[in-house]
């Protein structure tokens, strides 16, 4: 899940052309990591006081741990909304890239239209590479050798 999450804030600048605000991304990641944890951790506890897995029923005296267990997927869950109310915000507030750290200078990056690798992935000559005023992450424009 992690994984997931890091690609997603390492390659939406981009996929998309804006960038996610920096710091709510960290309180994501905080409010993700405290919930997956708070999830889980109860459930070491539970199987070493010898309860099994998959029961529909239990004792009542594990219904703490299970409860703390609830109360970190609940947590889990508003980071996911989190998330998603990260994403709207950026791309509603439009905040362009100023730099990112990923290969978006590349050939492949840089020769076509929306971001997509070229077809051919074959480059006789330097592409035209458009620009968008909004994305600064695509601010290489390739100039022809002889005009300069």
């Amino acid at each position: 899940v992690f994984g997931i999450f890091c690609g997603l804030n390492h390659w939406f600048a981009n996929f998309i052309g804006v960038c996610l605000h920096k710091k709510w991304s960290k309180a994501h990641f905080m409010m993700m990591f405290f919930g997956v944890n708070v999830t889980f951790f109860p459930q070491h506890f539970l199987g070493l006081s010898g309860m099994p897995r998959r029961y529909m029923d239990y004792a009542d005296v594990y219904a703490h741990w299970h409860w703390v267990s609830s109360y970190g997927s609940v947590v889990s869950f508003g980071s996911l909304m989190y998330f998603k109310f990260l994403v709207w915000e950026s791309v509603v507030s439009q905040r362009g890239v100023v730099f990112s750290g990923s290969l978006c200078g590349e050939m492949d990056w840089a020769g076509t239209r929306d971001l997509f690798p070229g077809s051919k992935h074959v480059y006789a000559q330097l592409p035209f590479v458009w620009t968008n005023p909004k994305n600064t992450c695509i601010t290489y424009i390739y100039k022809k050798s002889h005009n300069i």
